[in-house]
């Protein structure tokens, strides 16, 4: 698979420049806002309104998809990450059908006066992407079906069986296998693999299942792993689409990571919550400053909360007493 550097420049500017587009007709819609403001009955300012707000979002859109192709198009291959970075890589083994779950963009918010809106934030595997290069490079074998790779880890696109011996190479130099628990044979192919060649402390699996599929993967992960894994939490949270991370020992002592409830989004929850794993490969492992941000706007709320109940206190006591 070729990634058209050339392509992706151009591809990045026409979406930026729809994007600006939108920008402006969304400003433009202010006219007719401030009419309204005079005359609340103006049918047209109201059609003028609606009709700027809709384009304006179909363009914007427009300019976002076109941006998402340039950033696929620029993508580098598995290969020449691992060119570049000589650190020990981090292994992606997931099923192809779960690729449409993690390409899901995850989504932001902007406050404002209405409280704050969504907009198209990174993919999940792509703010995976971002936390597991802190460890090696990140890369996966790629869908072969697929015309451009999903953003995330670097894709290697391998024919026929061949990808069998090319995830067995990858394990035997890897930091970190990370196995997103599927159902396919590939998937237990891999999962059976790489219990069999990689050291327990190297293994992590993403889990993306309720506590009836738990269940049945334990079972059948039981019949090849030296381990008993751990019961399914009764309370629990969720990242995205992960409902829990399992990791192990040196000697195979399986522990379920909840995920950490952060404000801050999905990239920081689960950057929280793999501080043991980060730690126990003997790499450096940061908090996020937007765990430090969120105590202070929670520390702000309370100080408010605080100062209205006095100034409540105040008044109340004020008005018995005097």
């Amino acid at each position: 698979m070729k990634n058209g550097n050339i392509s992706a420049g151009r591809l990045r500017l026409f979406g930026g420049a729809l994007k600006w587009a939108a920008y402006l007709i969304w400003l433009l819609v202010f006219g007719p806002i401030d009419r309204l403001n005079r005359h609340s009955g103006d049918l047209g300012a109201w059609l003028e309104i609606a009709l700027g707000f809709v384009l304006g979002t179909l363009v914007w859109k427009a300019g976002h998809r076109y941006s998402m192709l340039a950033k696929k198009h620029s993508s580098p291959s598995a290969d020449d990450l691992v060119a570049k970075d000589p650190r020990p890589p981090v292994i992606y083994l997931r099923s192809f059908l779960d690729d449409s779950v993690a390409a899901k963009e995850e989504p932001q918010w902007v406050d404002g006066a209405s409280g704050g809106h969504p907009y198209p934030g990174p993919t999940e595997e792509e703010q995976l992407r971002n936390i597991m290069n802190q460890i090696g490079p990140f890369i996966a074998i790629g869908n072969p079906s697929e015309k451009l790779p999903e953003l995330g880890a670097a894709r290697a696109y391998i024919s026929g069986d061949e990808w069998k011996d090319r995830v067995l190479a990858w394990m035997l130099q890897a930091k970190l296998v990370v196995l997103r628990a599927g159902t396919t044979e590939g998937f237990w192919w891999e999962a059976e693999t790489v219990a069999k060649n990689v050291k327990p402390e190297r293994i992590i699996f993403f889990l993306p299942l309720n506590v009836i599929q738990y269940q049945a993967f334990r079972r059948r992960a039981e019949t090849f792993l030296p381990c008993h894994l751990p019961d399914y939490p009764r309370k629990k949270r969720s990242i995205g689409s992960i409902q829990g991370i399992l990791f192990f020992e040196s000697d195979w002592t399986a522990h379920f990571l909840e995920p950490r409830s952060i404000g801050s989004g999905w990239s920081v929850a689960l950057k929280m919550t793999l501080e043991p794993v980060f730690k126990q490969l003997g790499v450096a492992w940061k908090k996020p400053w937007e765990v430090y941000f969120d105590t202070i706007k929670v520390v702000l709320i309370l100080l408010g909360w605080a100062f209205l109940i006095g100034v409540l206190l105040y008044a109340v006591i004020k008005r018995f007493w005097s």
